[in-house]
């Protein structure tokens, strides 16, 4: 009876084992499917790579029509050579252990919200804000990196022209010999220029915060 007891028990514990099994590939199953979805669908630059070499395992379908060709099998490095990739300034060169996702898969490091300039196959200029962060075993090993990153070419263009249209705007409010007064909503004066002091006979910030 024991025999058969412990007979019983092992294949009890190896059915366990198989539903265990199967269980665990049917997630994996599921989370690569949901993963594909998301690299398939998400209006986001996605790539995730390999360490230590940063070798590209996915990058997003987005990703992709933005730089334009396939990424997968490339090194972040080799990405960077043929899509030239710019400090935020758009000028000078980023070194490749700048590329935020060789800083997260290097020096384990999360990089948030940086700036790159990076150009496409176009030879158009795309300011790329990049968010990297290293993909970590259960031990703490670094196994890879994922980053992803935004066009935000048209919000810089617009800021751009803002601060082009504000400089402007100051240089006809501070060297107009007519008086200009700034108020808010409430008649208080935010400011004047120098030609509302001349004829005033008040210095500004007599005048400033008054109604």
């Amino acid at each position: 009876m024991r025999i058969v007891a412990d007979q019983v028990s092992v294949a009890m514990e190896r059915i366990l084992v198989r539903q265990n099994l199967e269980e665990a590939l049917a997630s994996a199953a599921d989370g690569q499917r949901t993963l594909l979805a998301l690299m398939e669908h998400v209006p986001e630059g996605i790539t995730i790579t390999d360490g230590p070499d940063a070798r590209i395992r996915m990058v997003s379908r987005h990703g992709e029509m933005l730089l334009g060709g396939a990424h997968a099998g490339l090194t972040a490095g080799d990405v960077a050579g043929r899509w030239r990739v710019y400090r935020e300034d758009g000028e000078t060169p980023l070194n490749d252990e700048d590329l935020p996702i060789l800083r997260a898969i290097r020096s384990g490091e999360t990089v948030r919200n940086a700036e790159i300039v990076q150009r496409n196959d176009r030879g158009e200029k795309l300011t790329l804000l990049c968010n990297a962060a290293p993909i970590r075993d259960v031990s703490g090993g670094i196994l890879g990196g994922v980053a992803a990153w935004r066009d935000i070419s048209g919000r810089k263009r617009v800021l751009e022209a803002l601060r082009k249209s504000e400089e402007r705007f100051r240089r006809v409010f501070e060297q107009s010999s007519s008086g200009i007064v700034l108020c808010d909503f409430e008649g208080r004066i935010l400011d004047v220029n120098q030609g509302f002091c001349r004829l005033t006979g008040y210095a500004d910030r007599e005048l400033i915060g008054r109604d």
